[in-house]
């Protein structure tokens, strides 16, 4: 699953301590985008019966729905008629399913749209998707375009939770999750909103417990409950920090945290060994990861050191006539800061110039890499 926290972070910034309760979510056929990739060079599928092929390059595969081999759904692949062998009763015969064809516009691959997918469970599942076909390629990609949704009150906030699965039926790594206040922005593209499976999460001064598990009537049950941790306090010693986002403290928990100057903030006892750090700039929001362990101890304050002043610095090699720069931007901890993707336009690149004497002999800007 996509791992941005950026975007939450700012629709988190306005919402109150109001905890949710439970969440039915419900399927939705459209309006999701989520890739899978199923890898191919390992399946071996017999069929018992087959149709007559247009040409003799037969792709045999199969879709898993599940964990068990009888949650798969066999196909087989014909490139030269362009049609899809799909076996939707499971029982190894491609005569008596339906074939599709593929999508006429694509010609670098071969694509199905809006395929119907059931899984029987327990509990019963239902996905609609689009099935691609790289040429030569040892593995298909599985388009998913339904998921499901569901709204709840917060605070002054109507709030929105999304969640695309994988086709597995599990909360995992490999699915899409995201919650925000509800925006159009947010039903159009919830991808900068994803966070990876969470048992628990701080943010807004609030520790919640979080699970995410299948109903028995095609649902998915959202719980997101207030629950008291202990706490301890954490002070940043650079300045130009806006936000923390602590992973860590025990497994499948993250803390985000915003900063307002030199006060110490909140945060849950615990060990955190990843901290997302953003910077609030003139040119726009840096961001740095550090991986050295944060210990909060419960009761105590602790001092992160971090953000501003900045240095600017860089390593030069040469590379036969040429000399390769290396611009880092560094914080007082010894964090290195970067533009995020959208904002590294050509005006944000840094640049730089070589003097020999007061003479510049030299110029230029960083491509970002």
């Amino acid at each position: 699953m996509r791992k941005s926290w950026m975007l939450l972070g700012f629709a988190l910034m306005s919402v109150c301590r109001t905890p949710a309760a439970e969440v039915v979510m419900s399927w939705q056929e459209s309006g999701f985008q989520h890739g899978v990739y199923i890898g191919l060079d390992q399946q071996d599928v017999a069929f018992k019966k087959e149709p007559a092929y247009a040409g003799e390059r037969i792709l045999r595969g199969a879709i898993p729905l599940g964990a068990t081999r009888a949650a798969q759904r066999p196909f087989a692949l014909d490139w030269t008629g362009k049609k899809l062998h799909l076996d939707l009763n499971c029982n190894l015969d491609l005569t008596d399913d339906p074939v599709l064809d593929a999508d006429a516009s694509s010609s670098a691959r071969l694509v199905f749209k809006d395929v119907a997918l059931e899984a029987a469970g327990p509990p019963s599942r239902s996905y609609r998707v689009n099935l691609e076909f790289p040429p030569h390629a040892s593995y298909m990609e599985i388009r998913v375009l339904s998921g499901w949704a569901g709204t709840w009150p917060r605070g002054t906030s109507t709030w929105r939770a999304v969640f695309a699965d994988d086709l597995d039926g599990e909360w995992d790594d490999d699915d899409l999750f995201a919650m925000a206040a509800d925006s159009p922005e947010f039903r159009e593209n919830p991808h900068p909103y994803a966070i990876e499976p969470l048992k628990g999460l701080f943010m807004d001064g609030v520790a919640s417990e979080m699970a995410l598990a299948p109903g028995t009537d095609g649902t998915w049950l959202f719980t997101m409950r207030e629950t008291p941790v202990p706490m301890g306090r954490l002070r940043m010693s650079g300045g130009l920090v806006e936000r923390l986002v602590l992973q860590g403290g025990a497994k499948g928990r993250k803390a985000i945290l915003h900063v307002a100057g030199a006060e110490p903030v909140a945060v849950p006892a615990g060990t955190y060994p990843i901290q997302e750090i953003t910077l609030a700039t003139r040119i726009g929001r840096l961001t740095a990861s550090r991986r050295e362990p944060l210990v909060v101890r419960e009761g105590e304050e602790t001092e992160l050191k971090a953000g501003s002043p900045l240095q600017h610095g860089g390593a030069v090699e040469r590379d036969g006539g040429e000399l390769r720069v290396q611009y880092r931007l560094t914080g007082v901890g010894g964090e290195s800061y970067s533009l995020p993707a959208y904002q590294r336009t050509d005006a944000n690149r840094p640049r730089v110039a070589i003097f020999k004497g007061r003479r510049r002999v030299a110029h230029g800007s960083f491509e970002y890499g």
